[in-house]
């Protein structure tokens, strides 16, 4: 039990360090619409999903997408799905902008701290991406941020995959 507990408060301070860190850099996105604007989540490692998520952006004008976390896990193509997310951010036709997700997490923490009965997340597999994880790659995901903001037509919208206070 002490275990546990000293491994939940590490998961809780790397969150809250994370956000902290990023929360300074941030400020919102201003659209008048949604109309440009796709969110995309839990791709989990599937790099011909996500090309297909980007084609049909393309077809129907969204122009700004928001990956909304777990770009990585389960799926065999890890670095494939975050060098497409990397390549398309700095050299393609559309805005890409992501937040950390919990799988992101994971690998940035290992996966001790998160493994129950009740989550359905298996050891070998958060292992196994964490181990596959290039440098470059690695260094991408600690560069996330927990959450954005946006402003549409006059509303703040604020994004995150998961509940980082524990009183959401």
């Amino acid at each position: 039990l002490v275990v546990f507990v000293l491994l939940f408060l590490c998961q809780n301070i790397l969150i809250q360090r994370l956000q902290d860190l990023r929360e300074a850099e941030h400020t919102p996105d201003v659209y008048n619409t949604a109309d440009s604007i796709a969110f995309v989540n839990d791709v989990h490692g599937n790099a011909e999903a996500l090309k297909a998520i980007f084609d049909e952006c393309r077809r129907t004008g969204k122009k700004d997408v928001y990956i909304l976390g777990d770009m990585i896990g389960f799926g065999p193509q890890t670095n494939e799905c975050l060098d497409l997310i990397r390549e398309q951010a700095q050299t393609g036709d559309l805005s890409i902008k992501c937040i950390l997700g919990n799988h992101e997490l994971y690998s940035l923490m290992g996966n001790k701290s998160f493994i129950g009965k009740s989550n359905g997340f298996e050891p070998e597999n958060t292992s196994r991406v964490r181990k596959e994880l290039t440098e470059e790659n690695r260094r991408f995901i600690e560069s996330l941020p927990v959450t954005r903001k946006l402003e549409i037509g006059g509303k703040t919208v604020e994004l995150t995959h998961f509940p980082i206070k524990k009183d959401y």
